[in-house]
Formats: structure tokens, C-alpha cells, sequence
């Protein structure tokens, strides 16, 4: 029952029903998870040095964003700091009960077809015309929008790559294919940049597994597979979303989409760099909606010392990878430089992966 519950958890997440920043179906499935392992399980859980290590970095951020935000409310008299909180508490839950079960027999192989079957799922919605087009011609399936809909097909994708065997390179090269089809549909910038890193693991899997290919031919041979990859997704397409996806590229205005991101608002206002200006009234800083990129976010809003946390969280788990898992981890870092994705239930099941995959003996090995 547990293992159906993780499945349905990282599957029904891609369903957003209700209205942007409210509880999704999955997110009370996740709730029963849970109370799940704090009601069936020992309280006290044996943890090896990694898992304990980055639970620990998480913790120290939980207190320090506490901290940061509840001073700033009390400051500002304003309540949106504390609802900010809440997003984070969850987060945490969620990645520590993660951790706990990775212990669990079976655990990987559940989520490993959770994620496969969701981006597929996404291929057959698309092509059967399910789903939404909020935003002209891209297509954001059963999301918010197309970003949110980009962003969890990189880390579903990641999952999937971080909990298979190596035996199933093909199922690999065959997942990231479609994740980059998907991504396509979308016409997210930020996602595509990552679905990039995605082929490049998934090819060096592919070659560096059962192949003879020298090192030097894998790399030439895996930038040609790269190079060929837009030109192929347009012959495929050849719709308005092919097209749309290279204007939004050619027309990018850098100085806009800065300002818009947020990464004027660390020139502007310096002073809070160092100690963080809390998540939340925004109106402060002349704009009605937040950072939209991740690590601007939580350099601007917890400062010096919360960014060194969570950024010393994330480098604990990526000097540990491979070659591979290194540019799998890239993929949806990349997303975050223009875009906002940590409140997202997806990316914690993402880097929860990625722990797991750093703690097999092999995970050091070159492909």
C-alpha cells in the first residue's frame, strides 16, 4: 500500500485541478504519506553519514528561513512571509520522509515507473489533444502553466535516470527523447536549456555501457545527437509550437526578462544580500509578483547565509556523482536560473533521487 501511495504521490503531482498556490490532489496524498511513516515507524531512524549529512544542511536552512521570515513579518506587520513557510515546511517533509524510505524494498522501482509513465502519459495527452493551452500555442498538459509542465518533465526525467539500473540505457535514451518532445510542446527556454544536460547523460549512458567507443568519439558523437535534436524536433512537429519555441529564443530580451526574473533587485537593493529580505510583500521592491528564478530567490530573500546552506545542500549531493549524474543534477539547476521551482513537490523527489543515486558503490564509476 505504501509503494502505491509513493506512486500515485510523484504521478499525481503533473495534475494541478485547482488554483495556483493551492493543495493539489498530491499534495494530501504526500500528507498521508507522512503521517504514514511518523504513525507506522520508529521514531528513530538509521540513517547512513549522507542521508544524515543532508538532512542536517536542510534543517540548518528550515531554521534560518524560519528565522529570516518570521522576523520579517513581525517587521513588516505582514502575514505573506509566514504563507512562505508553509511551502518550505512541506518541502522538508516531504524530502525527509523521502530519505526514510529509501530504505524501503521496492521504493525505486515505484517511483522509477511512476516518472516514466508520467512523461509518456504526457506524449499520449498531447498527441490525443488532452490537456490545456493557457498560454496561445504551448501546451501545459494538466499544469499551471507551460514552465511548471517543462520543469517536471526535466526532474521526472531525472528521477527516472538516477533510480534505473544501467542495464536500461535504452529505456533511459528512449525516456529522455520523449521528455525532450514534451519539452518542445511547451516552449519553455529554461526547460530546454536543461533538456540538453538530460540527452547529454542519457547518450553517455548509452555509449559508455557494453560500447567500445573511446572517449573522444563518445563525445563527438553525443554533441552531434545533440546538435541534431532541434532539427529533428521541428521536422517532427512542424507546428506552430516549433516555430514559436525558436521566436522566443531569437526575440529573448535580456534586460527585460532580468528585470522580470528579479536579478535587478540584487543591484537595487544590496543591503539585504547579506541577512535576506524575507519571502514575502514584494510590494517593497516596486513589483507585485516574486523572484522567478530559484537561486536569485534565495540569495534575495534569505541572504549570504541561507543561499551558502541551501547551495552547500545541493554541492553535498553533486560532488558525489558520476559524470552523468553530475549533468542529470545540471538539468534542473538550469531551470532555476529563470524560473521558480522550489516550491514544487517534483524537485524534492528529484534531489531525494539523486541522494539515492550518489549513495551506490557505483556511482563513482566513468561511463
Amino acid at each position: 500500500m505504501i509503494l502505491i501511495l509513493w506512486f500515485f504521490a510523484l504521478f499525481g503531482s503533473q495534475f494541478y485541478l485547482f488554483s495556483s498556490g493551492t493543495p493539489q490532489p498530491a499534495h494530501f496524498v504526500i500528507v498521508s504519506l507522512f503521517l504514514s511513516y511518523f504513525f507506522r515507524r520508529k521514531l528513530v531512524y538509521r540513517l547512513d553519514e549522507h542521508r544524515r549529512t543532508v538532512l542536517a544542511i536542510y534543517f540548518a536552512f528550515m531554521v534560518y528561513m524560519f528565522f529570516c521570515n518570521v522576523v520579517w513579518s513581525i517587521l513588516e506587520q505582514d502575514t505573506s512571509f509566514l504563507i512562505s513557510l508553509v511551502f518550505w515546511v512541506f518541502s522538508f517533509l516531504l524530502m525527509a520522509t523521502l530519505l526514510i524510505a529509501q530504505d524501503d524494498l521496492g521504493l525505486d522501482v515505484a517511483l522509477r515507473r511512476s516518472a516514466f509513465l508520467g512523461v509518456v502519459i504526457l506524449l499520449i495527452f498531447w498527441a490525443l489533444g488532452l490537456g490545456r493551452y493557457n498560454y496561445g500555442f504551448r501546451y501545459n498538459g494538466y499544469f499551471n502553466d507551460p514552465n511548471q509542465m517543462a520543469f517536471w518533465v526535466l526532474c521526472a526525467s531525472a528521477v527516472y535516470f538516477y533510480l534505473s539500473d544501467r542495464k536500461n540505457r535504452y529505456l533511459v535514451l528512449l525516456l529522455s527523447l520523449t521528455a525532450l518532445f514534451v519539452i518542445f510542446t511547451t516552449s519553455s527556454r529554461s526547460a530546454l536549456l536543461g533538456a540538453v544536460f538530460i540527452m547529454l547523460a542519457a547518450s553517455l549512458r548509452f555509449m559508455g555501457v557494453g560500447a567500445g567507443f573511446a572517449l573522444g568519439n563518445k563525445i563527438v558523437y553525443t554533441c552531434l545527437a545533440v546538435c541534431l535534436i532541434p532539427v529533428a524536433a521541428y521536422l517532427i512537429l512542424g507546428t506552430e509550437a516549433a516555430v514559436g519555441l525558436f521566436d522566443r529564443f531569437a526575440n529573448t530580451n535580456f534586460g527585460e526578462q532580468a528585470e522580470l526574473r528579479g536579478y535587478t533587485r540584487i543591484l537595487n537593493y544590496p543591503e539585504y544580500l547579506l541577512f535576506g529580505a524575507g519571502q514575502g510583500l514584494d510590494s517593497r521592491f516596486d513589483s507585485v509578483h516574486e523572484v522567478h528564478s530559484s537561486w536569485v530567490a534565495v540569495l534575495f530573500y534569505y541572504g549570504l547565509i541561507g543561499a551558502g546552506l541551501f547551495l552547500y545542500l545541493l554541492m553535498k549531493t553533486f560532488l558525489k556523482l558520476d559524470m552523468a549524474g553530475k549533468l542529470v543534477f545540471i538539468a534542473p539547476i538550469m531551470y532555476g536560473i529563470s524560473t521558480y521551482g522550489l516550491r514544487t513537490p517534483i524537485f524534492w523527489f528529484f534531489l531525494a533521487s539523486a541522494v539515492s543515486y550518489a549513495r551506490r558503490p557505483n556511482s563513482h564509476v566513468k561511463l
